[in-house]
């Protein structure tokens, strides 16, 4: 078990593909803590385009690029967020709003995490208003139609997303 003399948050998402925004978050959510981990899951709500491999190396190369490796680890996980808490023994689970229908279901999350383990706090952190129309279904849906989206992405992580996407229009 770990001592107390750190203070370590956890920032959990699809990341399918990571994002500017996501990056953004990343940063910030770093600098309120002495380590920060970012939990790559599969949402099984959703049908993700890239393997929970490809999304955890674009977040880790977004990561060092931005020069945040020291500071930040990258892991994947499947199961309850719960769960990771408390493996990586965060001390709060640090969460993204982007608009009201964001914070009424990370609410509702922040509720049930909270009673699944009593110990999980919740911080939100709002979007800078000049990323909240950025979104992973927006570049997924501009990449299928072969438009522009690397503006939208960590530019560490482009060409990898780039690669992605390109074996997935051969198949």
């Amino acid at each position: 078990m770990r001592g107390r003399d750190l203070f370590r948050l956890l920032f959990s998402g699809s990341f399918d593909p990571p994002t500017i925004g996501h990056l953004a978050l990343i940063k910030r959510a770093a600098d309120l803590c002495d380590e920060l981990i970012v939990g790559v899951f599969t949402s099984h709500d959703k049908r993700a385009v890239f393997s929970k491999a490809e999304r955890k190396e674009m977040i880790e190369a977004a990561v060092c690029g931005a020069g945040l490796a020291e500071k930040v680890r990258v892991v994947s996980f499947d199961g309850l967020l719960v769960n990771l808490f408390k493996e990586v023994e965060a001390d709060a689970v640090v969460r993204g709003l982007r608009s009201t229908d964001d914070y009424i279901y990370e609410v509702q999350m922040a509720e049930v995490n909270r009673r699944l383990c009593s110990r999980v706090e919740t911080i939100f952190l709002q979007t800078k208003p000049e990323l909240a129309h950025i979104s992973s279904s927006i570049v997924r849906e501009l990449a299928s139609l072969g438009e522009s989206y690397e503006q939208w992405v960590p530019k560490e992580s482009f060409p990898l997303i780039r690669e992605a996407f390109a074996k997935r229009a051969k198949t």
